[in-house]
């Protein structure tokens, strides 16, 4: 696990989508796993699971599998719960706790 330093000087998390699976990186290094973001400040939790998708290209039928984060804020006195490949493209998302090659 890699803590990071403060938000002025970490390195921003990166999403790239392929036809396969959500990408997600730090500066040049593919994160694995995932515990911890800051967002506008406020450090989230993150949770994961794998997300299947079917999808059908040149007439077959593919299935892609990919590991998904996700935080959950409250709004309104309800939960929830977003997918971080939301999020990431237009917000300065910071990874705080996680793994990564």
């Amino acid at each position: 696990m890699i803590a990071e330093k403060p938000a002025s000087t970490k390195p921003q998390l990166r999403y790239r989508n392929s036809w396969e699976s959500d990408i997600y990186t730090v500066g040049n290094r593919s994160v694995k796993d995932l515990k911890k973001v800051e967002i506008d400040g406020e450090l989230h939790d993150v949770h994961s699971r794998v997300v299947t998708v079917d999808y059908f290209d040149m007439g077959h039928n593919h299935t892609a599998v990919s590991k998904h984060y996700f935080v959950t804020t409250r709004l309104f006195g309800t939960d929830l719960e977003i997918d971080l490949n939301r999020i990431v493209p237009s917000t300065a998302v910071f990874a705080v706790e996680y793994t990564a090659d």
